[in-house]
C-alpha cells in the first residue's frame, strides 16, 4: 500500500510545508525576508523609470545600475564577515532599517516631487549596501532559527519569499 498515490498523498506532496511558520523565530525571519525583498524589487523597477523621466537618458539609467552594483558587491562581502563577528539580530535589524529608510525616502521624494538625480543615486547606493548586508546576514541567520528537519539546506528558508517578491515586486509598480 506504500506505493499507491492516493489523492491526499498527492496533495501533501505538492503542498508547501507550513509547519516552520508555527514557530515565532522562523515566522519573523520569513516575514522580514518577504517584506524586504518586495521593497527592493519595487525599487528596482520604479527608480529606473523615475531616473529616465528626470534625465531622458538611458546612460543615467545604466549608471544607476552601476551605482547599485558596487555597494551590493562590496557590502555583501563585508556583511557576511561582520555577521559572523557581531550579534546577527542587531546587524539584521540595523541593515533592514537602513533598507526600509531608503525605500521610504525614495517614496517620499517621488510623492513630494523632490527627486533629483544625485538624491536618487545616493539613496540607491545606500539601499544597495543595506540590502547586501541584510541579505548576507539573513543567510547566516537562517540555519540558527531552523530546525534540521525543516531546513536541510539554508536556501529553503529564503527561496519562497525571494521568488514571490521577485515576481510580485516587479509587477506592482506597473
Amino acid at each position: 500500500m506504500l506505493g499507491v498515490m492516493t489523492p491526499l498523498r498527492r496533495l501533501r506532496r505538492a503542498a508547501i510545508d507550513v509547519e516552520p511558520l508555527r514557530h515565532a523565530a522562523f515566522r519573523r525571519l520569513w516575514l522580514g525576508n518577504s517584506l524586504g525583498f518586495v521593497g527592493f524589487q519595487l525599487t528596482a523597477v520604479a527608480v529606473p523609470v523615475q531616473v529616465y523621466e528626470l534625465t531622458g537618458s538611458s546612460f543615467w539609467v545604466g549608471m544607476l545600475g552601476l551605482v547599485g552594483l558596487v555597494p551590493l558587491v562590496l557590502f555583501g562581502l563585508w556583511g557576511g564577515a561582520v555577521a559572523d563577528a557581531v550579534d546577527r539580530r542587531l546587524l539584521l535589524l540595523g541593515s533592514s532599517l537602513t533598507l526600509w529608510g531608503c525605500t521610504g525616502a525614495l517614496l517620499a521624494a517621488a510623492l513630494l516631487d523632490l527627486a533629483s538625480l544625485p538624491l536618487l543615486l545616493g539613496l540607491v547606493a545606500v539601499q544597495a549596501a543595506g540590502f547586501a548586508v541584510a541579505s548576507s546576514t539573513r543567510g547566516r541567520s537562517c540555519p540558527g532559527c531552523c530546525r534540521r528537519r525543516w531546513c536541510r539546506r539554508p536556501t529553503r528558508c529564503r527561496s519562497r519569499p525571494r521568488t514571490s517578491a521577485w515576481c510580485w515586486g516587479r509587477c506592482w509598480p506597473g
